[in-house]
């Protein structure tokens, strides 16, 4: 399951696709999200890193397997202060070469603009797709040419009262971009309701931070984790 494919994002996304039926051609049709600019604003916003035209090269800061073929992948931005510029609800691309061919692949950040400095990935890595071959055979510090944001939904603050969402493996990360965007503004009353399919428990991705959102949530955001083959007892 591609990590920028978006599971069933209730009320919002239903409302959302029903007025865009070309939706099913993919992310990959869909141009890159350039923000329209706002003369007379006066709120000063930090240029974010990406380039939603333009590949950009961020360095390989960090990789770590979390489990069988899930790694995550830390990019540095150009300073530690940078923003990454990613609207909650986009996606960015990567760009690589294997046997001479350029493969592109989309990926939902688990990172956002809270997150100075850094831009993290995760990501399926199957021994014989071409975008894991270049990913693995990247070396810590060595670039890899990024651009962004992309996508088809950006959520906003108040586009529905709740909003239900089913995902599975690591299609969890466009969700969870969505319930971090959520729980952590304060001012953002939507109740989310979450459902998280996997093999086994083992197999859960970032569970910790879920559960730790639901906790401070008052109910507002709720996880339900449905495995096919459960711990005995």
């Amino acid at each position: 399951m591609a990590s920028a494919t978006l599971g069933a994002i209730g009320l919002a996304s239903a409302r959302y696709l029903s007025k865009n039926d070309s939706f099913g051609q993919g992310f990959q049709s869909y141009p890159a999200h350039i923000q329209d600019a706002s003369p007379g604003r006066s709120i000063f916003r930090p240029a974010g890193a990406l380039a939603p035209t333009e590949y950009r090269r961020f360095k390989l800061r960090h990789e770590e397997e979390l489990s069988a073929g899930i790694f995550r992948f830390v990019f540095a931005l150009p300073t530690k202060h940078a923003i990454l510029g990613l609207p909650t609800g986009q996606h960015v691309a990567i760009a690589g070469t294997v046997d001479d061919h350029t493969v592109v692949r989309s990926y939902t950040p688990i990172s956002n603009n809270r997150d100075l400095g850094r831009l993290e990935l995760l990501i399926r890595v199957y021994p014989d797709g071409h975008m894991g071959i270049y990913l693995k055979g990247l070396d810590i510090g060595d670039e890899a040419d990024i651009r962004g944001p992309k996508g088809a939904m950006r959520y906003r603050k108040g586009m529905s009262r709740a909003i239900g969402m089913v995902g599975g493996g690591t299609g969890i990360t466009p969700l969870f971009q969505l319930v971090r965007a959520i729980c952590e503004d304060p001012t953002d009353g939507t109740r989310v309701s979450l459902v998280y399919c996997n093999r086994s428990e083992k197999d859960i991705l970032l569970r910790e931070k879920l559960d730790r959102f639901a906790k401070k949530s008052n109910g507002s955001f709720e996880v339900y984790y449905v495995l096919d083959h459960p711990d005995a007892g």
